[in-house]
């Protein structure tokens, strides 16, 4: 599938998922609660891991933050490979995500 439909595609979905949580009102189940917040994590899994978003469609965010190298890169290179044919190298350093949500705005 071209980025552009798959783009479209999520944004159907995340629509779906707010005018969901719209008509449950404040008032939803805490099971409709884990039920939306599973469904959200898969697809922020599913756009985390998918390389085909990518200009080459071979590079997706944990290609360079891999989460089996504490969310940074697999190898020594600071600044990885990427773009359309996977030989420029990138603007900046990877940094690491595995503390991202201590990290002050």
């Amino acid at each position: 599938m071209r980025i552009k439909h798959r783009v479209l595609a999520l944004a159907i979905i995340l629509r779906g998922l707010a005018i969901a949580s719209a008509r449950a009102g404040p008032e939803m189940s805490r099971g409709e609660v884990r039920r939306q917040a599973r469904a959200l994590a898969d697809l922020g899994r599913a756009l985390f891991f998918d390389p085909s978003l990518s200009e080459s469609g071979h590079l997706s965010c944990s290609s360079c933050h891999d989460p089996a190298h504490g969310s940074g890169p697999a190898n020594e290179r600071a600044v990885q490979l990427g773009g359309g044919d996977m030989h420029r190298p990138g603007a900046r350093a990877v940094p690491s995500l595995k503390y991202l949500q201590a990290v002050p705005p």
